[in-house]
């Protein structure tokens, strides 16, 4: 009678409260679910390893697994050293007499360390495949796991736990498993002597620094007499070797060790093989891996089939950090990203007549306490497939590693070196760095508890080429030898990508300090980041040599701890002289008295075409860059060495008198940095190519600027900063009725290409644009609503003007205002220029000044003809011209309620040719204003009484005010040729 299994049915019988025990393995406890034989785990056989069939073996384990259970094997505490792997193999058969199978009747084998294995949380997973019965024969499936990377020279014992997953169909499995502990094959012959059985016994070269080479051979690849399936043992196929470089864990010894590294080299390559020497080189590769054997999957293909939970940490035992020489890479060029490419392996290729090939471990990834094993697989006899009975080619090849501690050289305080580099054409290009050490705790070296301090490196008189510098502290930690100065990584620096790629780095850490030159450049750990009392490591590195150079790139490199500066006083009007150097900050102070309608300006002025530096200022506190806070006000010379006419050796930035406070201001000089370069703030970027052979000396001075006084009708030629106002004022005194103010900005010149310009005027207050200042009138004058940039709501204080502008925009050329005599009045007024450029020194751009003329007058009201009632005025008037009159009101037409009653009449000539008269004709006659208290103007005229006498009107208009609507006097009437 067949049987059937259902998960339902085993749910029912345990019952609700045991459904988790039954479905789920993670929760189980072991005295129910799991099974175990004998007590204690399983035990494996006793034996030494003296052949190929040296093994320590667990026997056979049986047992019958039914739908939705779990069974749980342990294995005996285990003493295995590095050479030992353990293979398992499993298999599975479907009872004859049950129902047809389907994939769902398959096992899964899960095997985990120390805990119980769960579907979440394995090391190693494999399928139990099944089959259906044929002719009454036991359906059989298997499959297997060999542990090779997890054991590893830093542990000795090791517990396994098996688990094993019930098949998700109907049919009962019964399964059979063994485990066997083995061992790797070692060489044949090892420096021309027979290893016998040591091959078997002891398999793992060891290599050291007094022993770094094996000459392998003639030796063979062994086949697999555990079983034909070439899948199986394949970790046979390879010699293993063991290198042990121990750390120096004294201070000085990782000092020493810093920057050290090993290269695992094969040459000396032959095979029996009857074909080229380049085809022979496929069959033989070399794998490298830390603390445990290398397996390289890929080649031995079904080895490692099975799942793993950390998808690439087992599955592939090779490690993935190294440089690689071989036939994939160009064996003069450098060699790839150690953070993001090449495993630890290499294909020989041929390189003068020989095969080899070369993997390179980085002072960025030695790692120390556990050995470095390095293996190398055997070519099999032929590419077709293998007898079982044959035995494969021989090989001959040398393994050499070489462990590379480049030379550092100390350094003293202030003391110059001299060194050279050299280009090589060589894979390792560490070799084309040169280091040096520096004790910032050295006897001569003093610190002041009340003082801050940097460290200053400064390469001078390369020759032949060009150089870079890097600086960097050392790490602390003792034995940690990854301290030497190097370029940071694309991962290490969040810069959109980072200074350089990670390719050309020798350093393991971001550094601290660098600069490149092909003359002179410093660099300088600021005070933040300066550790007193610290290592530092400096490296120079070769960039590039001058292509028909036939000697080395010479420098010469010191190094010294400085003082951090105190500012300098700097007075106002005064000027001061000092000098910068490149990276290096010059700091002053200028204390600020109470002020009122006063600006500051700073210039800096430097005779140096061919350099630029920075000058910013802040209120209170020191500016700089890191370290330092950022400034509120900056700006910097120009270099263009390609046309030095337009090279700006001075830069000016101007505080204005909302923003000047009273206190301290510190101002910063600083030597400006070379193309590329970007200050740790990011708010300084020059793409200016500095040259920096000598310290640069610089003029700095402070001027606190008031208004200027305008004379009316006389010409200014000025100069204005972009983006800062220039201020003026003009005193209007004892002014007649009807005057008016113009202001002119004429001929203004700019070299840069600027976007314009703007001015301003205002009445009783500073003129320009909000929020720091008001204006009534300026060269854009759009009209509209009056908002502030910002939000804010300008505040005008002229309130009887009707139209106020918006913030304004600029003009390229010239721009002319007037205030008209219905606004203009007794009293001071402003006017400011603003300059505006395109360029803008926060982007690394260049800013000029611009240049213009100033004009103000104040011109006189015109001619007022008197006009008495009941007269008749005869007169005449030019196109656009206005003739005024003042009304003399007698009190008896107040008295008496009379109406008045003003008639223009148009008194043209049709016969008269004249080109005046025609045009005032078609432009459409003359017009009639009455004005209370202020002339009658075109431009300011509110008062309801006006008129046009045009032939539509027949050449006579009249205004009549009645009685009721009678001001006090004055009344001013005018005619003015043309229309309202």
């Amino acid at each position: 009678m067949k049987t059937s299994y259902v998960c339902l049915a085993v749910l029912l019988l345990v019952g609700l409260s045991n459904i988790a025990q039954a479905t789920f393995p993670a929760p189980i406890e072991p005295e129910v679910d799991y099974r175990k034989s004998p007590e204690g785990g399983v035990q494996f056989s006793a034996g030494s390893f003296t052949d190929l069939g040296s093994q320590r073996s667990s026997g056979v384990q049986t047992q019958t697994i039914r739908p939705c259970e779990w069974h749980y094997w342990q294995f005996q505490t285990l003493s295995l050293e590095v050479g030992d792997y353990i293979n398992l193999q499993m298999n599975a058969s479907v009872l004859v007499d049950t129902v047809v199978v389907s994939p769902d009747d398959n096992l899964e084998l899960y095997i985990q360390r120390d805990a119980l294995p769960t579907e979440e949380s394995f090391l190693w997973k494999n399928t139990v495949a099944t089959v259906t019965p044929v002719d009454g024969e036991t359906a059989t499936g298997s499959c297997f796991i060999e542990i090779v990377c997890d054991i590893n020279d830093a542990e000795t014992e090791y517990t396994y736990w098996i688990g094993v997953k019930g098949p998700s169909g109907s049919a009962a499995v019964n399964y059979r498993w063994e485990a066997n502990q083995r061992k790797v094959v070692g060489p044949a012959r090892l420096n021309g002597v027979d290893q016998g059985a040591t091959r078997f016994s002891n398999p793992v070269v060891d290599l050291d620094l007094a022993n770094p080479s094996m000459q392998v051979g003639p030796t063979e690849r062994v086949w697999n007499i555990f079983t034909i399936d070439p899948n199986q043992d394949s970790v046979r196929d390879y010699i293993y070797f063991a290198f042990d470089y121990p750390a120096d864990v004294s201070q000085q010894g990782a000092q020493n060790q810093a920057g050290a590294y090993l290269t695992f080299n094969i040459s000396d390559i032959a095979t029996t093989y009857e074909i080229a020497m380049v085809e022979q080189a496929n069959y033989l590769q070399m794998f490298v891996a830390y603390g445990h054997l290398p397996f390289n999957t890929d080649i031995t293909g079904a080895v490692y089939s099975q799942e793993n939970e950390a998808e690439d940490s087992d599955v592939n035992c090779i490690d993935n950090r190294c440089y690689r020489r071989d036939n994939t890479t160009n064996p003069q060029g450098y060699p790839a990203n150690n953070g993001v490419g090449y495993s630890c392996q290499c294909r020989p290729y041929m390189f003068e007549g020989y095969l080899t090939c070369e993997v390179l471990i980085s002072p960025c990834n030695m790692e120390y306490g556990q050995h470095w094993y390095g293996a190398v697989i055997l070519p099999p006899e032929d590419p077709a497939p293998m007898d079982p009975n044959d035995i494969d080619t021989e090989s001959r090849f040398t393994v050499r590693v070489t462990a590379n501690n480049p030379e550092k050289f100390e350094m003293a305080q202030n003391v110059s070196y001299f060194g050279s580099v050299q280009s090589r054409d060589d894979f390792i290009q560490f070799s084309q760095w040169r280091h040096f050490v520096f004790h910032t705790d050295a006897a001569d070296i003093t610190y002041s508890a009340n003082s801050s301090y940097y460290l200053w490196a400064r390469l001078t008189d390369v020759t032949n080429g060009r150089v870079g510098l890097y600086v960097h502290k050392e790490s602390g930690l003792v034995g940690n030898v990854r301290s030497l100065a190097g370029l940071p990584t694309i991962n290490e620096v969040t810069d959109e990508g980072g200074y350089y790629d990670a390719t050309e780095r020798c350093g393991c850490y971001p550094m601290d300090a660098w600069c490149e030159a092909c003359s002179s450049c410093n660099a300088q750990v600021p005070k933040c980041h300066f550790v007193e009392g610290a290592t530092y490591y400096l490296s120079v590195r070769l960039l590039e040599e001058l292509s028909d150079a036939r000697l080395p790139v010479t420098y010469v490199l010191t190094a010294s701890v400085q003082e951090e500066p105190q500012p300098r006083e700097l007075v106002a009007g005064v000027p001061m002289t000092s000098f910068v150097g490149q990276r290096i900050q010059d700091f002053w102070r200028i204390d600020v008295p109470e002020t009122a309608d006063t600006q500051l300006m700073i210039e800096v002025y430097t005779d140096a075409r061919d350099t630029e530096i920075w000058a910013m200022a802040l209120a209170d506190y020191q500016p700089g860059l890191d370290c330092y806070p950022e400034p509120d006000y900056y700006c910097r010379t120009a270099r263009d060495v390609s046309a030095p006419t337009s090279s700006r050796q001075s830069c000016t930035f101007v505080i204005e008198v909302c923003n000047l406070q009273e206190g301290p201001l510190y101002v910063t000089v600083f030597g400006g940095v070379p193309s590329g370069d970007r200050d740790p703030s990011g708010y300084l970027n020059s793409d200016l190519d500095t040259y920096y052979y000598e310290p640069v000396y610089y003029t700095i001075w402070a001027a606190y600027n008031t208004p200027m006084a305008l004379r009316s009708g006389v010409q200014y030629t000025e100069t204005v900063v972009p983006d800062h106002y220039n201020h003026y004022y003009i005193l209007a005194e004892n002014i007649e009725q009807g005057s008016y103010l113009q202001v002119e900005a004429t001929n203004v010149q700019n070299t840069a290409g600027a976007n314009g310009f703007n001015v301003f005027v205002n009445y009783e207050v500073l003129a320009g644009d909000c929020p720091c200042y008001d204006n009534l009138f300026n060269c854009t004058h759009d009209t509209g609503d009056i908002t502030c940039p910002f939000g804010e709501d300008c505040e005008y204080p002229y309130t009887a003007v009707k139209q106020l502008y918006p913030t304004p925009r600029s003009v390229e050329s010239c721009c002319r205002i007037t205030v008209t005599s219905c606004h203009f009045r007794p009293g001071v007024w402003y006017i400011s220029v603003l300059g505006k450029n395109a360029a803008s020194p926060k982007e690394g751009g260049e800013s000029f000044d611009v240049g213009y003329v100033l004009t103000a007058t104040i011109h006189g009201p015109p001619q007022v003809r008197p006009l008495a009632l009941e007269t008749t005025e005869t007169y005449w008037v030019e196109k656009d011209e206005m003739v005024h009159y003042r009304l003399a009101t007698p009190s008896r037409a107040l008295r008496e309620n009379f109406d008045l009653i003003v008639r223009l009449v148009w008194a043209q000539n049709d016969c008269n040719d004249d080109d005046d008269v025609g045009e005032q004709h078609l432009s459409g006659g003359l017009t009639l204003r009455v004005a209370h208290n202020t002339l009658a103007q075109r431009e300011c005229y509110d008062y309801p009484f006006s008129c046009t006498a045009n032939r539509g009107s027949y050449s006579y208009c009249y205004v009549v005010i009645p009685s009721c609507q009678w001001l006090p006097p004055p009344y001013f009437l005018s005619v003015g040729g043309g229309p309202l």
